[in-house]
């Protein structure tokens, strides 16, 4: 038996069981496996509805597939904006929740967002409307789609960030280069192995001195290497964690609310924001990344996984 930290730390949340699979926190409650069935536990480790499902599906999704769609494709994704990629005797094409399908079954590949498409065709993408028009010819090795106006793109192991018509707003000339998530004003880009960060013009923010770097969470952090440690920094380039641990798994979403594990040799340690350590040095077997605040974790060879949180009282758990 095992008492967490003082009052106002965060500890074990849910008691650690014999689970076989577990899935992140979302609504305040998790799925959980237990002798090969499906069920949910909530931030308490209370069941929030018995292990009776043999599998997790969307059934959203799967019934949105059924509704307006004949089952008559190899391969079907998820609806966006009205619209689906389906694939047809190996080529792709575009539908729409009718089944009417708006772009011919033509493409080796197709990536659509809203009104932008990205299509493949012998072995190199392009870019056309949602009418099927071609807006840039097939160039590119690799596309991913944000917006219309923000579009990454590889070329010659290089990348870039063009607009839907083909204008780059920031030149294709890096070998690594971050996501720019909505509301964030900073990316990470990396030349000739040095990594540092760029602003949506492409003007250099954060100097390329750090071996690796992660995308900026919505408030301002962001985890970096340099000589073999891991460290956090804030969007001005301070550092905030020192780097000293020889991992940082920092999670960029607001949801984490901050908390992050760091490893030093084979133990993992919790910490805060701002780098306090939240609890003792513990060898854990395995984790999950935190969502609403809250971690999975697993020990030894026994498998019993216990979530991590806040909570503002002291709880004793089971190891």
């Amino acid at each position: 038996m095992t008492e967490a930290m003082c009052e106002k730390s965060p500890c074990f949340l849910v008691k650690p069981a014999p689970y076989e699979e577990v899935e992140q926190f979302c609504g305040g409650v998790a799925a959980v496996k237990y002798k090969g069935k499906w069920g949910y536990v909530d931030k308490l480790g209370n069941i929030a509805s018995p292990a009776i499902d043999d599998r997790l599906t969307n059934l959203k999704t799967e019934q949105s597939k059924k509704d307006h769609t004949q089952l008559s494709y190899d391969k079907l994704e998820s609806f966006d904006g009205g619209y689906a990629e389906a694939c047809v005797d190996g080529k792709w094409g575009l539908i729409d929740k009718k089944g009417q399908n708006t772009i011919p079954f033509a493409y080796e590949g197709i990536i659509q967002h809203k009104e932008t498409v990205a299509f493949k065709l012998s072995a190199l993408w392009g870019i056309m409307n949602i009418k099927g028009s071609v807006l840039v010819p097939p160039r590119y090795d690799r596309v991913f789609i944000y917006n219309a106006n923000r579009i990454m793109v590889h070329r010659r192991g290089r990348k870039g960030i063009v607009t839907a018509d083909g204008r780059e707003v920031i030149p294709i000339k890096y070998d690594y280069l971050g996501n720019f998530e909505e509301g964030i004003e900073l990316a990470g880009a990396g030349i000739c192995g040095k990594h540092g960060y760029i602003d949506r013009s492409g003007k250099v923010v954060i100097p390329f001195i750090y071996d690796e770097v992660s995308d900026f969470s919505d408030i301002g952090r962001a985890g970096v290497r340099l000589c073999g440690k891991y460290g956090v920094i804030d969007d001005e380039g301070n550092v905030i964690i020192p780097l000293e641990y020889d991992d940082v798994y920092y999670y960029n979403r607001s949801d984490a609310y901050g908390l992050m594990w760091a490893r030093i040799g084979r133990d993992l340690i919790l910490l805060d924001e701002n780098g306090k350590s939240l609890l003792p040095a513990m060898n854990i077997h395995k984790f999950r990344p935190f969502c609403e605040g809250m971690s999975w974790v697993c020990f030894g060879d026994a498998e019993l996984w216990g979530a991590v949180g806040r909570r503002q009282s002291v709880i004793r758990y089971e190891v």
